[in-house]
């Protein structure tokens, strides 16, 4: 099935010669809706302005490169026109708009515009491969998520969870800054009152920053000694950390062991803390834990 453009309420037949499409004069006599013979009598008065092979193309019998219609849209291989025995006239989009430059009627000016649009242009444009658009993945900026590794690698270092690290990290930022009152603003600003801790110190650079600081800076301890002891981590998390060593030296009960800590911590033996938790387990087994812990409570 041949493939028609509409120009104006006329169905145009699609031709094609040489790659590229063309009109016939009586095409444009029937789309401009002129008597038979205007477009190829403006042709014939104004020759010696028309090129041939550029404007125009004449067609025999004999012509080795076929004038064909177009197929339709729906993928109609194209097919052969017939050639007339007196041979045809071809007209380039070039050629065309020098026959209907003497047309000066409203009609004219509307299927000029169609047809460069709709008819020659559509064969002039060059295809264009499909790019497939693939899925792409967004950076992650979870100050947790991009430091899961370095908070992991303290963890087995110092035989914590990620979460009491957490506990520690939060406690050293509130020290220079009123976290309770970072994740109240966090919250009234995006709406999310149920959000982790590690999104208020994502959202906050100030948070971040110094969150980093401290995780450097942990990270640094942990290589400091082959087998890493709690020393210079209780220095920034005693109560979690100090609480945790006692209680697996010994399986003191939970209560006991934060008197311990609390107390220790009161006597601001901090540097002592490894030492004091080894004498106590030690004293531990000699079952006189007990008595000596409540007398320095």
């Amino acid at each position: 099935m041949t493939e028609l453009v509409n120009v104006e309420g006329t169905e145009l037949a699609v031709r094609e010669y040489d790659g590229q499409r063309v009109v016939t004069f009586r095409d444009i006599d029937e789309v401009h809706r002129r008597p038979s013979g205007t477009a190829k009598n403006a042709f014939r008065r104004n020759k010696k302005h028309f090129e041939v092979g550029k404007d125009y193309f004449v067609l025999t019998k004999d012509s080795t490169v076929r004038l064909t219609y177009s197929g339709n849209s729906k993928g109609t291989d194209s097919h052969f026109c017939k050639i007339p025995p007196a041979g045809i006239t071809l007209l380039t989009e070039r050629g065309y708009l020098k026959v209907v430059k003497p047309f000066n009627d409203d009609l004219s000016w509307k299927v000029q515009d169609a047809l460069v649009d709709a008819y020659f242009a559509v064969k002039n444009q060059q295809p264009t491969t499909a790019i497939e658009e693939k899925p792409t993945l967004e950076f992650e900026t979870d100050w947790f998520c991009i430091n899961r590794g370095k908070i992991n690698y303290i963890c087995r270092c110092y035989d914590i969870t990620s979460k009491e690290y957490m506990h520690h990290l939060l406690e050293v930022l509130g020290r220079t800054y009123n976290f309770d009152e970072a994740k109240r603003i966090y919250s009234a600003t995006t709406g999310n009152w149920k959000c982790r801790n590690s999104e208020v110190i994502t959202y906050f650079p100030q948070l971040s920053d110094l969150a980093s600081k401290i995780l450097q800076k942990d990270l640094e301890d942990c290589a400091k000694e082959e087998t890493p002891v709690m020393g210079s981590f209780l220095c920034h998390s005693f109560h979690v950390s100090a609480y945790q060593f006692i209680s697996k030296r010994k399986h003191f009960s939970s209560v006991g062991s934060q008197k311990v800590c609390n107390n220790l911590f009161c006597l601001n033996i901090h540097s002592q803390i490894v030492g004091q938790a080894e004498r106590m387990a030690q004293l531990m087994a000699q079952d006189t834990v007990i008595e000596i812990t409540m007398n320095h409570i």
